[in-house]
């Protein structure tokens, strides 16, 4: 009989310890559609990659001292672009064109193809959601098979 009572205590106890079925945290927001407005360049980061151990420098002040900053709206239903300031050195976007992702669920890569065909090739450092504030884009520079350089873009979104 104690046996029995043991056998059904320790029964108990583990179908008690099942973990409760997942629950639904909200519908998935998309990913593609979440880069649509206007975002201004707040920080820009260059990685020597050349050396042992790659060297970070912030250049931010290069692009933020001008009198006008970058600025990028993208609209995800024409898949389009557009840069503000297009003049400013340094611009690696062009003045505007299309952009691609390279994949629909998780991207993480955009193309730019601006309006001379020109097509650059970003690693998005984070995707963006509708409610994201940042947005993070990583561009790589190599010679002969070599990456060298690598340039880190942060953009904040402007309000609409």
């Amino acid at each position: 009989m104690k046996k029995l009572l043991v056998i059904a205590v320790v029964a108990l106890g583990i179908i008690s310890c099942q973990p409760d079925p997942y629950k639904s945290i909200g519908e998935r927001q998309n990913l593609i559609t979440g880069i649509d407005g206007t975002w201004e360049i707040s920080d820009v980061k260059i990685i020597d990659l050349t050396l042992p151990v790659p060297e970070e420098r912030d250049i931010s002040d290069f692009f933020l001292a001008m009198n006008s900053k970058i600025t990028v709206t993208f609209d995800s239903d024409a898949q389009t672009y557009t840069v503000k300031d297009v003049g400013a050195l340094a611009n690696p976007f062009g003045s505007g064109g299309t952009y691609t992702f390279n994949a629909d669920d998780y991207p993480d890569q955009i193309t730019f193809i601006d309006g001379s065909s020109s097509v650059i090739d970003f690693k998005l450092l984070n995707m963006v959601r509708e409610t994201d504030n940042e947005l993070g884009l990583r561009l790589t520079r190599s010679n002969c098979g070599e990456n060298y350089v690598a340039y880190k873009y942060t953009f904040k979104r402007l309000p609409l």
